[in-house]
């Protein structure tokens, strides 16, 4: 099965196993000057290995916001520092690590990169009752189980394809769809969603066509599309993937719109599909920063120290955000204090506010619509107007 596609990286990760090693951490303070007696934070992501620059996205990230939150810091009040964890990507050795992090004085974490690492290790974070912000995942099982300390950032798969649903219906103003999908980790639930959601508004009517993962059969889906007359293609998988459909449909004739969820969002679209995608409505977690006049600093401040404010360093900074206003609002570092802030408290920060649901989801969630024209995603609209976009 395809691994997981990571949205917010722009590239499909492929699944690689490593041989297990002992799990260690190494500390990194950020800033000049000492810091006396601070609330330690574990971030957990690949460091080593073929993903480590996406490592370094999420320790830039992390490491700004603390940055940031311990210059605000009193003498009243504990700074944060946070230490790396490797997980290499490997599920077996994010399990170890967060073992390893319960026993290590950590009072909450951030991570793991990827859905299946992050799964995996779930349960050793519920059971040393250890708070994890996950910042880069959107996969329903994260939060199935309903851990209690677990928080997850993003929209999930099956709410995308709700939100997506919601979308087609009252701004495409289209009444019936077909949804593509594939049997992949992602892509199902994202269809299931947006299946439910169309075909429960007054005279709409959406079909799938599921494509096979190994031996895609274009021909066919292009024939199983037709059948339908859809107004509207919405694509619920990624674009590495599902990606030829696009031109095989406009071959064989379809004028109709082109809609997908966040494994479209990506450069693969714009550099292989540009112009039979053109027009496309893509959704992501990630908002248009530029358009977000309260967070300027923020941003301008991460640019002039690293460069481009990646989504992954966006949400991981975020993460960081929200630990760092627990540990302000409980004035220490126990994890139950942590924990419970978090559960009940309201967070601004550099991607937007939050609050989460008692199963760790964001209250509200939402989406940012980006269209594809002339060889670029043009930002469009949020699903949900919460004044934190200026447009």
């Amino acid at each position: 099965m395809i691994d997981r596609r990571r949205f917010l990286t722009g590239s499909l990760a492929a699944g690689f196993c490593a041989a297990a090693r002992p799990a260690s951490a190494q500390v990194f303070q950020g800033g000049t000057s000492p810091l006396t007696d601070p609330v330690q934070i574990g971030l957990m992501g690949p460091f080593t290995g073929p993903d480590r620059g996406l490592g370094e996205q999420m320790a830039n990230g992390v490491r700004q916001a603390f940055d940031e939150a311990n210059r605000g810091t009193s003498i009243f009040q504990r700074p944060v520092q946070f230490r790396t964890y490797d997980d290499i990507d490997d599920i077996g050795v994010a399990q170890q690590v967060a073992q390893f992090a319960a026993g290590d004085g950590v009072s909450a974490a951030i991570g793991h990169l990827r859905a299946d690492t992050t799964v995996f290790a779930l349960q050793r974070y519920y059971q040393s009752r250890l708070p994890l912000l996950v910042p880069t995942t959107t996969a329903d099982d994260v939060t199935a189980k309903n851990y209690d300390t677990v928080f997850r950032l993003l929209t999930k798969d099956t709410v995308e394809g709700q939100l997506g649903a919601l979308d087609a219906i009252k701004v495409l103003k289209v009444s019936s769809t077909v949804v593509v999908s594939q049997a992949a980790s992602y892509g199902p639930a994202v269809a299931a969603g947006f299946l439910q959601e169309f075909n429960a508004a007054k005279g709409a009517s959406a079909a799938q066509v599921v494509v096979d993962l190994e031996k895609p059969d274009w021909a066919a889906a292009v024939a199983a599309v037709a059948a339908h007359s859809p107004q509207a293609v919405y694509f619920a998988g990624v674009s590495e993937r599902l990606g030829p459909l696009l031109g095989a449909l406009r071959a064989a004739g379809y004028t109709g719109l082109f809609a997908a969820s966040q494994g479209f969002w990506n450069e693969t679209t714009v550099k292989s599909y540009a112009k039979q995608a053109e027009g496309m409505v893509a959704s992501t977690s990630m908002p248009l920063l530029a358009l977000a006049p309260q967070v300027r600093f923020d941003v301008d401040a991460y640019q002039a120290r690293y460069g481009g404010m990646t989504p992954v360093a966006a949400f991981c900074y975020a993460a960081a955000q929200i630990i760092a206003q627990a540990v302000k609002t409980t004035g220490g570092g126990s994890r139950s204090a942590l924990r419970a802030a978090i559960a009940q408290g309201s967070f601004d920060t550099v991607v937007g506010s939050f609050r989460f649901t008692p199963q760790g989801d964001p209250l509200e969630p939402n989406l940012y619509f980006y269209e594809l024209r002339n060889g670029g995603w043009v930002y469009r609209r949020a699903a949900r107007n919460t004044g934190f976009l200026v447009k």
